[in-house]
């Protein structure tokens, strides 16, 4: 028992608690700043103090730094009642953070940070450097200036969370709030803004993100470039999500894109809102330079000399952007009021409408060996005599192949649907007007659901319905509005799939079985109307009603598969699969099968 008593007291005596450390504008300065009476006035003092797992608590006030705080343990640094009630003033004399280490930083607004009073190595972030550890949470970041972000130097894995960035200025390094370092960035930049930033170089007004960089839940808005990106500046895998970019501008006659601009490699924007800004060159929504991915987006309001939604210029070494299931609508530039691509690019599932070309291209301009698969151009407007909808150019030096529409509705633009210069470019399975030269193009009226109301979503007479070329890529991809890219086993024309009101298919887990095996079908409906669906299938009694069932098929031999579905008005959907199940003997069976084949042989 006392062996016992003196080895819990031995453990007891070396266990290390965590510790709270505290700040305030009124408290004594007694060391060890461990309650709010004794609390030191000196924000480093209470920051020497802490170590890894400790806390050091800010209370309400504004304080003045003359030199940055340094933490280089994990500890969390916050503030009492959150960024309103406390302020860090570092005028312009300093860096508020340097970060080392796996700390947290919670709750404070930070104004006037400066890292250029560093040296050339050390002057990145103007309000914080995290350098490769850290997280920024819940704090706003004013006027602050800096080389390579004006607020904000950050690499490795670290974290920036509902932040506000505004009115900070980088420097023609890039980032007017935030850069991520380009050789081992792994930030998250989530649920944060930025208004009102400015660089004055080289790209990004709010953001440069590199790397594996990504953005979620963000609204980035008012910022400017002097060069490209008026918001955000992409590169190597950075990925944007679900964020809000509007009124950013890159401003100077060479400027591409105003709201992001996708640099080189592969990054990705995905579901965001990317409308009202501008670009002096290329790109007054997004810039897609050489590489990269948009999906999902909506692309709206934007203005540039070229591609006033996106523009896409490429080169013959690369594969070009792959712009997916976006309505790019409303945009204006000299060239391409709505898209622009040169030398490659290719356009899926797109709506592009009610934009504005002040020369050629209206909807969209096609250079070299630019593409567009299954989109619907139509209500966009272009300077007479010049392509409203499509134009489609070759240059004469360009010895690629040309550019090519397939499965696209181009119709009701002002007056001309497409023009093609230099016989170079092909398009098949379109419904236009003229009549295309190629293979399986209609001339007769699209059908819309209701054009005044900008829905061109097929009625189900439209002669649009089937009448595509199905590709590879559709097999499990989804139209502009998520339904099934193919719903009818041959793919429609244009944007959308037929609104059908009921629509099913299933699958199987195994195909091929041997006798007496288990195979497990589940059913998937879709449709407009969906309500109260009940299930038929072809091998179980009628009044089950299963949309996952189960059947053993005890013969060799094929079987086909049929499922009806009905929906709550007995509107009826069917499809069968003929031989669907193929049932194959055991092997043991091939074996004695062929045993006897054998003898059959010597006998004879």
């Amino acid at each position: 028992m006392k062996k016992l008593i003196l080895i819990l007291t031995f453990c007891v005596s070396n266990l290390t608690f965590a510790q709270n450390f505290y700040v305030a504008a009124n408290g004594n300065n007694s060391p060890p700043y461990t309650n709010w009476v004794t609390a030191a006035t000196n924000i480093h003092d209470a920051v020497s103090l802490a170590l890894s797992g400790d806390s050091v608590i800010v209370s309400n006030g504004a304080y003045v730094l003359s030199s940055q705080i340094e933490i280089t343990n994990a500890i969390i640094f916050k503030s009492l009642s959150g960024r309103e009630e406390t302020v860090l003033n570092a005028s312009s004399n300093c860096r508020a953070f340097y970060v080392s280490a796996n700390a947290v930083i919670d709750g404070f607004t930070v104004s006037n940070g400066n890292s250029y009073v560093y040296t050339s190595t050390k002057n990145k972030g103007g309000a914080f450097w995290l350098d490769d550890f850290g997280s920024v949470i819940n704090c706003s970041f004013i006027n602050c200036r800096g080389k390579l972000g004006g607020a904000a130097f950050v690499s490795g894995e670290t974290l920036i969370s509902n932040c506000f960035f505004k009115g900070n200025i980088g420097s023609t390094e890039g980032g007017g709030a935030v850069y991520t370092y380009h050789l081992n960035s792994f930030a998250k930049i989530l649920d944060s803004e930025f208004d009102d930033n400015l660089c004055y170089g080289w790209g990004g007004g709010a953001i440069v993100a590199y790397q594996n960089t990504f953005i979620s839940g963000c609204k980035i808005y008012d910022n400017i470039s002097q060069s490209h990106g008026g918001g955000v500046f992409l590169k190597d895998s950075a990925k944007i999500e679900n964020s809000l970019i509007y009124g950013n501008s890159a401003i100077e006659d060479g400027g591409y894109g105003g709201g992001i601009i996708i640099y080189w490699d592969g990054p990705v924007v995905s579901n965001c809102v990317i409308s009202n800004n501008y670009a002096g060159a290329v790109g007054g929504g997004i810039a897609c330079l050489y590489d990269g991915i948009v999906e999902n987006c909506l692309i709206s309001d934007n203005l540039a000399y070229q591609g006033g939604g996106i523009g896409s210029p490429s080169h013959n070494l690369f594969d070009g952007a792959v712009i997916n299931n976006c309505v790019i609508s409303n945009n204006t530039a000299y060239f391409g009021g709505g898209y622009l691509s040169d030398w490659k690019g290719i356009l899926k599932n797109c709506l592009i409408t009610g934009n504005n070309a002040i020369t050629n291209g209206g909807g969209a301009e096609l250079l070299n060996a630019g593409g567009m698969i299954n989109c619907t151009v139509t209500k966009n407007t272009a300077a007479p005599g010049w392509a409203d909808g499509v134009y489609l150019f070759k240059y004469p030096d360009y010895e690629g192949p040309g550019g090519f529409i397939s499965n696209s509705i181009i119709y009701y633009n002002d007056d001309i649907n497409y023009q093609i210069v230099n016989n170079s470019h092909s398009i098949d399975f379109t419904c236009s007007y003229p009549m295309p030269t190629g293979a399986g193009n209609i001339t007769n009226a699209p059908l819309f659901v209701n054009m005044a109301s900008d829905d061109f979503k097929l009625l189900p007479n439209s002669p649009c319905i089937n009448q595509g070329a199905n590709e590879s890529w559709m097999t499990n991809a989804t139209d502009l509005d998520g339904n099934a890219r193919i719903l009818d086993g041959i793919v429609d024309m244009g944007a959308y799939e037929k609104a059908l009101a009921l629509w099913c298919d299933f699958t199987a887990d195994n195909v091929t079985i041997v006798p007496g095996d288990e195979v497990i079908f589940t059913a998937n409906v879709q449709g407009s109307n969906s309500a109260g669906i009940f299930y038929y299938w072809n091998f179980i009694p009628p009044g089950q009603n299963l949309n996952q069932v189960t059947n053993i098929y005890p013969d060799v031999g094929f079987y086909d598969v049929a499922l009806t579905v009905s929906n709550s008005i007995s509107e009826t959907y069917s499809r069968t699969k003929q031989n669907y199940i193929e049932v194959v003997p055991e092997p043991a069976m091939l074996w004695m099968i062929a045993l006897c084949a054998l003898f059959r042989w010597f006998k004879d």
